[in-house]
């Protein structure tokens, strides 16, 4: 996987360390650079096919995006076994 560097709205660096696809959507999993505790998720928009980061709307758009992450990996350690 390719890890890209992205600053946000809080001028820190950002790295990302995984990408979800959730129904027609499309998260990116972040870590702070120099950071192992301060970890976001942000939901990609595309725009005159340009993509930006969007914060989450809610929470229940939180628990969605997270139980897609947790079910991809689980999967993935099924399939070592």
């Amino acid at each position: 996987m390719e890890i890209n560097i992205i600053k946000l709205e809080d001028n820190k660096n950002y790295l990302t360390i995984e990408t979800v696809i959730n129904g027609d959507n499309k998260y990116l999993f972040l870590v702070e650079e120099g950071s192992k505790n301060n970890i976001c998720i942000r939901k990609v928009i595309k725009k005159d096919d340009l993509e930006y980061l969007v914060k989450l709307e809610n929470e229940e758009e939180f628990d969605e995006v997270f139980t897609a992450f947790f079910n991809k990996y689980k999967g993935e350690k099924e399939n070592e076994k």
